[in-house]
């Protein structure tokens, strides 16, 4: 894309991206107004946020060091739209979830699409003020539920981002992680290729990110119990699936695990249950099976 062709961004690759070694740090605060370090990257609207990503300077070079980005995905998600003509979320809809009969379990800004907020669960009590210990212009200070949790991707990315902004149910995860386990075909329908596919679901190396997904192996929750052929990947506000490509399986969890009382960044649900722990239900699952 244009601006992206100095400060060695040239050498930076689509599997980088994928794989959070492209070079960028862990994040940039865009919507906070606090954030004097982050002034000149400050934006609360979507177009400006993704005009200024190609400014956003690297901390190492490309392909030298793993650090989890959400600037990654939100470059991949400005490359999708301008080669498609069409918004991230119409491009979804168009070409992987109608086909698969799940464009009205999977998607993002549902509360504009006719749902109600019953239809959702909470993520966190007070909006995004841990509580109200958190504070910057225009935070949200209701219970969140049917809107994105994520602040980037709500305050400066309009709901709609690669990196946070989905909704879903277990069902419409099912299909696709059906549609990843074989191999690209679901119901007739050819989605991807094999070897697409293949380069997805394949474990490079031992490092903890692989091309979207993460190594399960280098979980050390996860590492005595899972396969050698596992990904593995989760959300903050307490979302996680596991693709076991050796038993044909995948463990889906959707909980809320953030809503909950919250001293800073502790929540209770977060470290109280075993449900907000992720390993050990799926340990659970494992054990089963055995």
């Amino acid at each position: 894309m244009k601006g992206f062709d100095n400060d060695n961004k040239d050498k930076i690759t689509i599997r980088m991206l994928l794989r959070h070694n492209a070079g960028y740090g862990a994040d940039i605060r865009f919507f906070d107004n606090n954030m004097d370090y982050y002034q000149k990257f400050y934006s609360m609207k979507r177009a400006k946020t993704i005009s200024m990503l190609k400014d956003i300077k690297l901390e190492n070079i490309p392909g030298d060091k793993f650090k989890y980005s959400d600037i990654d995905y939100m470059i991949l998600c400005a490359l999708i739209e301008k080669i498609s003509g069409m918004s991230m979320d119409d491009y979804l809809q168009e070409n992987i979830y109608r086909p698969l009969g799940i464009q009205n379990q999977i998607l993002y800004t549902p509360l504009d699409k006719g749902f109600s907020q019953d239809n959702f669960a909470a993520t966190e009590r007070m909006g995004n003020t841990r509580d109200g210990a958190v504070y910057f212009n225009e935070i949200r200070n209701y219970t969140l539920q049917g809107e994105v949790h994520d602040e980037k991707a709500y305050y400066s990315m309009g709901s709609i981002s690669g990196h946070a902004g989905l909704f879903s149910d277990a069902y419409a995860l099912s299909i696709l992680n059906q549609l990843l386990l074989n191999k690209g075909y679901f119901n007739n329908l050819i989605f991807f290729s094999e070897d697409i596919v293949d380069a997805f679901l394949t474990i490079y190396d031992d490092e903890k990110y692989q091309l979207g997904f993460l190594n399960a192996k280098s979980n050390k929750y996860l590492k005595d119990f899972v396969s050698d052929s596992t990904l593995y990947h989760y959300g903050w506000t307490g979302a996680a699936t596991l693709i076991d490509i050796e038993n044909n399986m995948a463990i889906i969890l959707l909980t809320n695990k953030r809503h909950s009382p919250c001293n800073l960044d502790a929540f209770e649900g977060n470290d109280n249950f075993d449900t907000g722990k992720y390993a050990a239900i799926i340990e659970m699952v494992y054990d089963a099976l055995n």
